[in-house]
């Protein structure tokens, strides 16, 4: 990760996002767009009834970028982008995550140790059974939501005590590669000797 949550005001900068805003940022994933897993009218509404001074409302958007800025065109508050990289950097910049269920998205979340919603669809078995158990995420499933729980949640979130990030898992990628190198060193070296 190239940002952690101590990144914020550099981040807030790069990204030219308001440095004493409360800012959420919406990163829902390649795959769950808006014709597949609609969201915006919700969390739009539930925005709105959020009662916090100086909010500031970022959708990383993707595919969806277009038709969602022409949308929110006429809102200060609201910055729909298409894509950040790398991502980390908005997740840094903001005080709340939202997703729409992705575990690995959820999972970065808490590596850089910012607070997150994922709202599930049910679409996904696998980031239904795996995104309850990261304990810096709150689970919300979209077919029981209205503005107004949605509001609460959101504001509930932004108030709590900010998580500690969590560790990474170790990677043993490196040392593999490093034995790999080694190995064709040796091979490139007996050659040379005339041994193989």
């Amino acid at each position: 990760m190239e940002y952690s949550r101590d990144d914020r005001n550099r981040a807030r900068e790069e990204l030219g996002l308001p440095a004493d805003a409360k800012v959420i940022a919406v990163i829902p994933g390649a795959w769950a767009t808006e014709e597949r897993t609609p969201l915006w009218e919700l969390l739009l509404a539930a925005f709105d009834a959020l009662d916090v001074p100086g909010k500031h409302l970022v959708w990383n958007a993707g595919e969806d970028a277009g038709g969602l800025a022409r949308r929110s065109s006429e809102r200060s508050d609201i910055s729909v982008i298409q894509s950040c990289d790398p991502i980390e950097r908005l997740m840094a910049a903001c005080d709340l995550g939202i997703t729409k269920g992705n575990r690995g998205t959820t999972l970065d979340f808490s590596y850089v140790g910012i607070p997150s919603i994922s709202i599930s669809f049910r679409a996904n078995p696998v980031d239904d059974h795996m995104v309850p158990q990261i304990r810096t995420n709150t689970v919300l499933y979209a077919d029981e939501l209205d503005a107004a729980s949605l509001a609460g949640h959101l504001s509930r979130a932004l108030r709590a005590e900010k998580p500690a990030p969590v560790p990474m898992p170790p990677s043993d990628a490196a040392r593999q590669a490093a034995l790999r190198i080694a190995h064709h060193l040796e091979l490139a070296d007996a050659a040379k000797r005339g041994s193989v």
